[in-house]
């Protein structure tokens, strides 16, 4: 396996999402500022699209992660997705979260 461009950071928040089919729950386990992997149960193939909004602690503040997602990778645990046009307010929050955890 390859060097990651960007480090993630391990998280365990409990998140809503928005698949074509409906909203399904999953716990986020890790995120970087090149994507994210999602625990789930749920049936999604490499392509599939879905957007998550989550509250995200960054230094002093809660601010809010808005994204659309690519999946790029289906596990048994779950699915790995890339940001599909992360808008520069939500790339700032990210940032800001990987700092504040780091």
């Amino acid at each position: 396996m390859g060097t990651r461009f960007f480090s993630r950071v391990k998280t365990n928040h409990e998140i809503k999402a928005l698949a074509q089919d409906g909203f399904f729950i999953g716990v986020l386990e890790n995120i970087s500022l090149g994507g994210l992997f999602i625990r789930t149960n749920k049936c999604i193939s490499v392509g599939d699209q879905i957007e998550i909004n989550i509250p995200l602690r960054c230094e002093f503040t809660m601010s809010n992660f808005a994204a659309k997602l690519i999946a790029i990778r289906s596990e048994s645990e779950g699915v790995a997705f890339t940001f599909n046009d992360l808008d520069p307010k939500s790339f700032w929050t990210l940032q800001s979260f990987i700092k504040t955890v780091n």
